[in-house]
């Protein structure tokens, strides 16, 4: 979907006369996006690609796997934090995961599900997440954490006051406390590598995502591993690297 959704988003938050007018132009432009999305990227078309990919990448390797999910995939995150289900050879698919700005997320259920170590950045204007949802989410992880700490699992919930939908990944840039926020959500990812406290290779897992992308499309090896070196989050630390993608 087109960046400009997000101004489309925060006009329907907005209150006064003309901005109700707005509205229904808003609505529409979303709609013209939204419903081919929806039938796209379903979860019955989404969730296979996604498992055989993390599948794949978790068969092949010692490394401990962390998944990055925003809005739709923030929702995949979180059901991949159930740990229900394994890779053929009985592995879990993921070890830990961070949501920013969750969508399709079913409140409480799908947070109670949660099993594995699970940070949540939420903004405090998303429909997607009402403040009761988000009370509710914040006040089960942190009871989670406090019966599972000793065993290694812990959560983290994050409430970035005023930050609007999407502005972890896509903040206007024009409004600097909204896109200093999403700066800061990006480092909820070393609160999860401190948690896991895994020795990993980074570099072994990039050559891995590589093949893997490569021997499914045209695009270059060389590029597409400069690419991933780039936007994998990686803390360079003797004892805490974990890798995320």
């Amino acid at each position: 979907m087109p960046a400009d959704m997000m101004q489309s988003m925060e006009a329907l938050s907005k209150t006064g006369l003309w901005n109700q007018i707005y509205k229904v132009g808003h609505l529409a432009y979303m709609i013209r996006w939204f419903v081919p999305f929806m039938y796209y990227c379903r979860e019955a078309v989404s969730k296979p690609q996604i498992h055989n990919f993390l599948s794949t990448v978790s068969s092949q390797s010692a490394l401990a796997l962390g998944v990055a999910g925003f809005c739709w995939g923030g929702g995949h995150v979180t059901k991949l934090c159930w740990d229900h289900e394994k890779t053929p050879s009985g592995k879990r698919l993921v070890d830990c995961g961070f949501a920013a700005h969750p969508s399709f997320v079913t409140y409480p259920g799908d947070i109670e599900n949660i099993r594995l170590p699970y940070s949540c950045a939420a903004a405090s204007i998303d429909p997607q997440m009402s403040a009761e949802n988000a009370k509710q989410t914040e006040e089960i992880l942190k009871a989670k954490t406090a019966k599972l700490k000793d065993q290694g699992v812990e959560h983290e919930f994050v409430m970035y006051e005023g930050a609007h939908h999407g502005f972890a990944v896509r903040a206007d840039e024009d409004n600097v406390k909204e896109a200093e926020q999403g700066k800061q959500a990006e480092t909820q990812v070393s609160f999860l590598v401190s948690v896991m406290r895994i020795v990993t290779d980074s570099s072994r897992a990039i050559d891995l995502l590589t093949d893997f992308v490569v021997r499914r499309s045209s695009g270059s090896r060389d590029g597409l591993r400069t690419r991933l070196h780039r936007r994998l989050y990686r803390r360079d630390s003797a004892d805490h690297k974990v890798l995320f993608t």
